[in-house]
């Protein structure tokens, strides 16, 4: 028996947990879908600790990644993960059981040898939307209402799900669930001087900057039924537009529906949406939005045996030489 001990550091969210995989039977034969799942041990809920049984003597290789579990469609069918974030290593974690009962301590979560190498995961039941906010020619948002020509705006991306039927008792663990407790959000804001990435926002959003790319990157289960909806809080407006609001300056909301993308039979393009007033039904503008949707790739077997793609040897710059265009067929 091998007791394998690892302190991680977890928000609480549904379904989400540790999980090792690795190149015996006992840890899934690096497949994700048969992986052990590690249970939290002690009040801090920092320590995940699961037991396995493997042959002594013999080497076994790991890693560890966070993911969500979801039960299968079909009865004893192959359950569906999500890998959310897993150890990317050039070389996994070892180990080679010398005695009957062994206990291990594999420290922090991503941290192996010293190095901290993490990666998210790649797309396995879900699928990718992202949406960009960038000034290529043109700001992407224009303004129309007079009292908000010169104002600075920041914007917030709020997730919703389209509800057809209102259940009072919603089981936390059907499917319906599961897509929204598994949807999430990242936001990246690129510009020339770096390049940063979030997993939440402030209240108010982020400012909308002619030097900055914004992009929204949304996993979710459940691609054709989200509402996305852009907020728009004027910086200098220190008043509540409406009354009852959480905070001053929200002066519109501009709302795609993530079925739009389905309905025009394209995964990329660019719509442009109107701004909604919040104290009246008029516009004060609109807002280009790009968007691309990517979806996983069917019959194609991911696993976390190897992971080359983030390592290369460095090499002096390589000499490439051209004859000439000569004619690359025979004459007839």
């Amino acid at each position: 028996l091998v007791s394998m001990l690892a302190n991680f550091e977890l928000k609480k969210s549904f379904k989400l947990v540790i999980a090792a995989v690795g190149s015996c039977e006992a840890l899934g034969n690096w497949s994700h879908q048969k992986a052990v799942t590690l249970h939290p041990s002690g009040n801090d809920g920092n320590t995940w600790i699961a037991t396995i049984t493997v042959p002594k003597g013999v080497a076994s290789t790991y890693r560890y990644f966070k993911g969500f579990f979801l039960e299968s469609k079909n009865a004893g069918g192959p359950c569906q993960v999500i890998v959310n974030m897993w150890e990317t290593h050039h070389h996994p974690r070892t180990m080679i059981p010398t005695a009957s009962h062994l206990n291990i301590d594999d420290g922090q979560f991503g941290i192996h040898n010293g190095v901290n190498c993490v990666d998210s995961g790649w797309l396995t039941c879900q699928t990718d939307i992202r949406l960009r906010l960038h000034y290529s020619k043109v700001s992407p948002v224009s303004i129309t209402k007079k009292k908000f020509k010169k104002s600075r705006f920041r914007i917030k991306l709020i997730l919703e799900g389209i509800e057809e039927e209102e259940d009072e008792e919603e089981d936390v663990h059907s499917p319906s669930s599961w897509h929204k407790m598994t949807t999430t959000l990242g936001i990246s804001m690129i510009s020339a001087n770096g390049y940063k990435s979030r997993h939440s926002q402030p209240e108010c959003g982020y400012a909308l900057e002619p030097s900055q790319w914004t992009e929204y990157s949304i996993h979710t289960m459940d691609p054709d039924n989200l509402e996305l909806n852009f907020e728009f809080f004027e910086e200098d407006l220190g008043e509540h537009v409406v009354q009852g609001d959480a905070h001053p300056g929200h002066v519109g909301t501009a709302c795609l529906l993530s079925s739009t993308f389905w309905e025009s039979g394209k995964d990329n393009g660019v719509v442009t949406l109107p701004i909604m007033g919040r104290n009246s039904r008029q516009t004060i503008g609109k807002v280009r939005v790009d968007y691309l949707v990517i979806r996983p790739i069917q019959g194609l077997q991911c696993d976390m045996s190897s992971s080359f793609t983030k390592y290369w040897k460095k090499r002096s710059a390589l000499n490439v030489g051209h004859r000439g265009a000569g004619s690359t067929h025979a004459a007839k």
